[in-house]
């Protein structure tokens, strides 16, 4: 169980990874082409739905990975700092004192 679970969010960031490696690639290439005509025709194809729809996937990519980097960070130390018994006093101080 636990090792599927960790296996399917490997897969996710992998997936993540990929998108946000591809899509600026792709972007360049399709949106913003490195030639005269490419700087003629990037304001009109700034507005293509391709173009947009490669924009939203590479900030969301980005903002993705970073959540999951936080929250794997705030796992590790929530490991690191507390215990299960240290957790417990956290969610209910009136325990401590019993």
């Amino acid at each position: 169980m636990f090792k599927n679970w960790i296996h399917n969010i490997v897969w996710v960031y992998l997936v993540w990874i990929l998108i946000h490696y591809l899509v600026p690639h792709m972007y360049v290439y399709m949106c913003v082409p490195a030639t005269a005509m490419g700087f003629i025709m990037s304001p009109l194809n700034a507005t293509t739905p391709h173009c947009r729809a490669m924009r939203w996937a590479i900030y969301e990519s980005g903002e993705i990975i970073t959540t999951i980097w936080v929250v794997l960070g705030t796992w590790i130390a929530k490991r690191i700092c507390l215990d299960d018994n240290d957790a417990r006093y956290y969610v209910n101080p009136e325990r401590k004192r019993q």
